[in-house]
């Protein structure tokens, strides 16, 4: 049995509601993973991770394979000794409906983890944020980035190690398989038509 979620809700924390996709606060992003596996001890897990790595935990679980493509490694067996990867969310800004092509195609945020840093950013304006998030866990402070640290330096190289390697396995076959589905869609149900 396993319980999570896609995402949290933000109830003014940060001057917002709901979950609209404009920041990656950690109110939005940190969700728990309920997990009850038989013959698995009982762990409390605190580190991050990603939700790319929920299906290959799943399905490990179940004592199924992950498919090849698959980009997450299962955190099932490795929880307690492996070294903790960094967390990596991102998501289309503003994109209110995944449904909608449109929605799907704009710029993007993305957050990158590691221990209790975490870097922010915001490709539609070009913002840049760092947090230490156990000395400011509401994200209210960003630290200054003058010259880069070395854990900044990492975050960064995480980040464009993310973006290159999400860029070069586009499966453009299979976005423009699901374009013509959208658009078979769109032809057979047309929005109504407004009267003149």
């Amino acid at each position: 049995m396993a319980v999570t979620a896609d995402h949290g809700e933000e109830f003014l924390d940060h001057g917002g509601r709901f979950h609209a996709p404009v920041k990656l606060t950690e109110e939005l992003i940190h969700v728990p993973l309920l997990m009850r596996v038989p013959g698995v001890p009982h762990r409390d897990v605190q580190r991050p991770v990603s939700l790319i790595d929920l299906a290959p935990t799943l399905l490990e679980a179940l004592d199924i394979p992950s498919p090849a493509g698959f980009w997450g490694r299962s955190c099932l067996a490795k929880v307690e000794t492996a070294k903790q990867r960094p967390a990596i969310t991102e998501a289309v800004r503003a994109c209110s409906n995944p449904f909608h092509r449109e929605s799907r195609t704009g710029p993007r945020l993305l957050a990158v983890r590691k221990d209790n840093l975490k870097l922010v950013m915001d490709f539609s304006s070009g913002v840049e944020q760092l947090f230490a998030l156990n000395s400011d866990p509401r994200e209210n402070a960003p630290l200054a980035l003058g010259a880069p640290s070395p854990q900044h330096k990492e975050l960064l190289e995480i980040a464009r190690k993310h973006l290159a390697e999400s860029h070069k396995s586009r499966d453009f076959d299979r976005r423009n398989a699901t374009l013509l589905r959208d658009l078979r869609l769109e032809w057979a149900h047309p929005a109504a038509s407004t009267p003149n």
